[in-house]
């Protein structure tokens, strides 16, 4: 499957400036969400490796600044936009007018909401996920025993989204934490 079809333009420009070598790299690529991280992460990383090794000359400015713990965002800090997102979303917008709004992605406002429920902020998973579905992802979790999405999405077939597992997942953690 070719590379445009998997992700936009915009994120596989983002890929070819920094040059993501791990998964945790691949994760502060803009666009790349835990669905398609897990799905193809493994092999964007082989074949950017692959190239950088093919092409010993190339320069990586970037990389030094990009991947440091705290990365830097263009006249916002982390803690700032995860709030303006959490201001939106108890205002009553959704996740995709939050997107919207902000001119971000779904995958980035999904992960800002997935972080806040981690760390037990006041998020009413109910608007997220409904409550009969929440219970049968929940128990779905704790009877396999394991945190991976794809078990997730493959016992109901695709009719549970990665989003609303990703919801159930965080919010089971931070029940246990």
């Amino acid at each position: 499957m070719p590379p445009y079809i998997i992700f936009s333009d915009k994120t596989l420009h983002e890929m070819c400036s920094r040059y993501p070598t791990a998964l945790s790299d691949m994760t502060k690529i803009s666009g790349v969400g835990d669905a398609k991280l897990e799905r193809y992460g493994n092999d964007f990383i082989k074949a950017i490796k692959t190239w950088i090794d093919e092409n010993p000359d190339i320069s990586i400015p970037e990389r030094q600044l990009s991947f440091l713990p705290g990365r830097l965002i263009l006249n916002k800090s982390k803690g700032e936009t995860l709030e303006k997102t959490y201001e939106l979303f108890t205002n009553g917008l959704s996740v995709e007018e939050i997107a919207k709004k902000r001119n971000l992605a779904t995958s980035t406002i999904t992960s800002h909401l997935e972080r806040m429920i981690m760390e037990r902020r006041d998020i009413n998973i109910d608007r997220l996920v409904d409550p009969e579905r929440r219970d049968e992802i929940e128990k779905l979790f704790l009877a396999l025993q394991s945190w991976q999405l794809s078990h997730v999405i493959e016992h109901f077939k695709g009719k549970v989204s990665y989003d609303e597992a990703k919801f159930v997942r965080a919010y089971i953690r931070s029940k246990g934490s």
